[in-house]
């Protein structure tokens, strides 16, 4: 999935959300593989869904990683 998803950083209130994930630094496996997922997120569909999307999204960047610059014609610079 690379590092897209992943915690860089935490404060005190981050600390204690994630303290059941005992050190688990990316969000997508947080969300699809920890058991005690349904405990910490309170709607837990619209999180895994707004995942799901932002994974879908990231893909065509990590297929063609260098490919970012804009390109003639294109407004967002992934073509």
């Amino acid at each position: 999935m690379g590092p897209a998803f992943d915690i860089l950083a935490t404060n005190a209130i981050a600390d204690a959300l994630l303290s059941p994930f005992k050190g688990e630094t990316s969000t997508p496996r947080i969300l699809f593989t920890h058991p005690r997922d349904r405990n910490v997120f309170r709607d837990l569909k619209l999180v895994t869904s707004a995942t799901v999307y932002a994974l879908h999204l990231m893909r065509p960047v990590q297929r063609r990683p260098r490919d970012q610059r804009p390109g003639p014609g294109t407004a967002g610079g992934v073509r």
